[in-house]
């Protein structure tokens, strides 16, 4: 009179949630990286840039490593871009008189680490930083562009990504968004 009461008719239900399961853990959402919101450029598009600036900020507590991934991976795409003669952050600036400022302030930070991806899998969640770049003029601190870039990582149990992945796609759309302007 039970359902399920012999052993064998549970079987299918045991498959399918094992399989449903599965199925959530081993698929999930894309990693991406967008501009989430920008402002109208200048009306006068800038001149060519020799020198840019970066500077990589955030009030967020424990995010230095953030901070120093965002800003080495910024300047070594722009400094690939071979359109600029000088990129640096203004720690190691040797720039006396930069063209441009780069500002990028961590605005939020979901981080989502490789140990919780291991242990929690697509329960871990997705990683997810939202940052806002100011490109500014050094000279008489007019600006030029202001945009919000948001960067998430994959989700998921085998492929998922971590907030590395999310920083690096941030970083793709800030350096894209960048080489645009000029």
């Amino acid at each position: 009179m039970f359902p399920f009461t012999d052993k064998y008719s549970r079987m299918p239900i045991l498959n399918y949630i094992l399989a449903l399961f599965l199925g959530l853990n081993w698929t999930g959402c894309a990693s991406s990286g967008k501009v989430v919101s920008a402002s109208q450029a200048s009306l006068s598009k800038p001149g060519p840039a020799v020198n840019l600036v970066v500077v990589t900020t955030s009030s967020i507590p424990k995010s230095g490593e953030q901070v120093n991934l965002i800003e080495a991976l910024t300047i070594s795409g722009l400094s690939d871009s071979h359109k600029f003669t000088h990129v640096a952050s203004t720690a190691n600036s040797k720039i006396s008189n930069g063209d441009t400022k780069v500002l990028l302030e961590i605005a939020s930070l979901n981080k989502v680490s490789d140990d919780s991806r291991a242990w929690f899998g697509a329960l871990a969640g997705q990683a997810r930083i939202l940052v806002k770049v100011t490109i500014s003029d050094l000279v008489d601190g007019h600006q030029i562009q202001y945009f919000e870039v948001e960067g998430k990582s994959s989700a998921g149990f085998g492929w998922a990504g971590t907030t590395d992945q999310a920083i690096q796609k941030l970083v793709d759309q800030v350096v894209a968004s960048i080489l645009k302007l000029y």
